[in-house]
């Protein structure tokens, strides 16, 4: 048995914002240009490099459409590729989510359609070498979307074309539970609150249509908002207090219009506002995350006609109440739009998407100064770390005596807001990486990452 190594972590944390420069880059399919591929998750492993999940996609007379894996380093530099079939099979294989596990392997969350319907769950080692698979028969139901939780479960909704079911499994595949819901849509994103509910979000009838369940599916309440001519609710971000973020997109004359809306616990509007990229007619939002700065980073992507039928992608930083800071959109001989996003080390986050071209990676650091105050040098220890009880905090600075911690999960989901003094006991938390960020008056002084074991 392998003795656990107990690490005491000591994070120097020199604030940067402004200097550090994004990069993009793209991973072309290796079908020597015949066929396409998105990437629609990412995890940030243990030697900072990446791993995206997407589909690879043979545009041939019989369908094959197949799930891959691609490691970069942390530069982008790509270090190997594995596709989860036999190149050239007749498959529909689909992937939504993906698990960094303890052990450096993956789990991936997906759907099938080879040989039997259903829900698709499989187990990889760190080179993405398949340990094992599951499958869950859904007969004639269809993955909508999939999301995945501190635990390393996945959630995940399948539709026919008159129920809705709410499906969850754990880090071993098994079905933990499937529950039909009492009410039918387009789902398009599920996420789980800090207090265990499930919020829905998708569109009914071109409005926008937001659920809420507790953890075994009962519905608890269910609200619909109409913005625009054609609305769609595409992702979500819960908040630490009970409140939630949605992103998507309402629809006008002059096409698609990119917007963000906060609602409470109980879904009730508290704003809503569209975002501000000019010169492009179709803006999509696909995700979410929030940074230590209490700003949000959004992603997407962008047309500049309403008829192309090809995207381009953007990355926006949203102020709290919903005003749109900076918009950058991604190199344009790329053509890649953007899926979904991650929070990295040092306030940075990466984006992944993809296109006709291959898969799409991009990283960068926020420009919007989250210190203009404080200029010291703040250490803060961790020990142990990583832990499978507790981890205590030491900040060493006696200039303060009071900070605000928040931990964010990877996928940049406040999971926990505390007000502490110089020392503090952060309590085990499901098993996973956290990021921390360290407050004085709502400015960043210090973060750094955190690790809980079972």
């Amino acid at each position: 048995m392998k003795k656990l190594l107990l690490l005491f972590c000591v994070f120097l944390i020199n604030i940067n914002y402004g200097n550090t420069q994004p990069w993009e880059q793209n991973y072309a399919p290796d079908t020597s240009g015949f066929g396409f591929g998105t990437a629609y998750d990412l995890v940030q492993t243990n030697d900072g490099g990446y791993v995206m999940v997407g589909e690879l996609d043979l545009p041939t007379g019989a369908i094959r459409h197949y799930i891959q894996l691609l490691k970069t380093d942390a530069n982008g530099n790509e270090l190997w590729r594995k596709l989860l079939a036999t190149y050239y099979d007749i498959r529909m294989d689909r992937v939504n989510a993906l698990h960094l596990m303890p052990d450096g392997g993956l789990l991936l969350g997906g759907s099938t359609a080879y040989n039997e319907q259903g829900l698709f769950i499989v187990r990889t080692d760190e080179n993405g070498d398949t340990l094992w698979t599951k499958t869950h028969p859904l007969n004639t139901m269809t993955i909508t979307n999939f999301s995945k939780t501190n635990n390393y479960n996945f959630l995940s909704l399948a539709r026919s074309n008159t129920d809705l079911t709410l499906l969850k499994t754990d880090s071993l595949g098994n079905l933990l539970l499937s529950k039909t819901l009492d009410d039918f849509f387009s789902p398009i994103d599920i996420q789980t609150t800090n207090s265990g509910d499930y919020l829905i979000a998708g569109h009914k009838n071109g409005i926008f249509y937001l659920a809420k369940t507790n953890n075994i599916g009962d519905t608890i309440w269910t609200k619909s908002y109409q913005f625009s001519a054609g609305d769609a609710a595409t992702c979500i971000q819960p908040l630490a207090n009970g409140d939630f973020i949605i992103g998507g997109y309402g629809t006008g004359f002059a096409g698609q219009s990119a917007l963000m809306a906060r609602f409470d616990s109980n879904g009730n509007l508290i704003w809503q506002n569209f975002l501000a990229i000019p010169t492009f007619t179709n803006t999509r939002i696909s995700d979410i995350a929030l940074q230590f700065n209490g700003n949000y980073i959004v992603t997407g992507s962008v047309d500049k006609e309403a008829w192309s039928s090809s995207s381009n992608g953007f990355v926006a930083e949203i102020s709290p109440t919903g005003q749109t800071i900076e918009i950058d959109t991604f190199n344009t001989l790329i053509s890649a739009s953007g899926a979904a996003i991650i929070l990295t080390n040092n306030n940075c986050y990466a984006i992944a998407g993809g296109s006709d071209q291959g898969y799409y990676l991009r990283t960068q650091c926020s420009t919007t100064p989250t210190l203009p105050k404080f200029k010291k040098s703040i250490i803060v220890q961790t020990s142990p770390n990583p832990s499978s009880t507790s981890i205590h905090f030491y900040i060493d600075n006696k200039d303060f005596q009071n900070y605000e911690l928040r931990i964010f999960d990877t996928q940049g989901k406040l999971i926990l807001t505390e007000f502490i003094n110089q020392e503090y006991e952060l309590k085990h938390l499901s098993s996973g990486t956290y990021f921390y960020g360290l407050f004085i008056d709502n400015q960043l002084i210090g973060n750094g990452q955190i690790l809980f074991l079972d």
